[in-house]
């Protein structure tokens, strides 16, 4: 159970695919924010591996590549969007390999939605209702663990990260599922990384 805050450059320069293709959109983001990660594994005295689901709040800013060069209706995306902060979630599911108490290496796969406005009622409604399966599931999680350590932690893994990939893609076309508001950006990504706890 970790808390974090974290703060991310994406640069289309670092991509691995090269240059955006004819349907897609060249961006750049910069984006900071906070999360709750979490999630049961297997440990010994060195190496422990644990897999873990996570969601976080965050604000992005969305930048352009190649505006003049877009269709006009990518140029409206980012429009709308303009050059603020905006606000927005994320969840991730993945596999945390950790080889010291302090120091770690993790893959994950990653879901971020970020709202071109913040209408707050309807999202915290939202929110609740997917809050509320995690929470569920959390605790049921917990009892599947207990009553079997060996395959508990990969069914806990399954059964949260189906919830959150099932929200995330409900959150794609309705960005305050179920209540019937506009279209968000969205952004899935795959990551390699690094974790230092303090």
């Amino acid at each position: 159970d970790q808390h974090f805050g974290f703060v991310s450059v994406l640069n289309s320069d670092l991509s691995t695919s090269g240059a955006a293709s004819d349907n897609e959109i060249g961006s750049e983001m910069t984006r900071f924010g906070v999360g709750n990660r979490r999630g049961h594994g297997y440990g010994g005295s060195k190496v422990g591996f644990v897999f873990y689901n996570q969601d976080g709040l965050d604000w992005t800013q969305l930048n352009p590549v190649d505006y003049d060069a877009m269709s006009e209706d990518a140029q409206a995306i980012f429009d709308r969007y303009g050059t603020t902060y905006r606000f927005g979630q994320l969840t991730e599911a993945g596999l945390q390999v950790q080889l010291s108490p302090t120091f770690a290496l993790n893959a994950g796969a990653e879901g971020a939605v970020i709202f071109p406005r913040t209408v707050f009622w309807p999202w915290l409604g939202s929110a609740l209702i997917y809050s509320g399966v995690q929470g569920a599931l959390e605790t049921f999680s917990d009892s599947i663990v207990e009553s079997s350590p060996t395959a508990g932690p990969v069914i806990a893994w399954l059964l949260k990260s189906g919830v959150s990939a099932g929200y995330y893609y409900l959150l794609r076309d309705d960005m305050a599922w179920p209540f019937g508001y506009e279209t968000p950006v969205t952004v899935s990504s795959f990551k390699i990384g690094a974790n230092f706890t303090f």
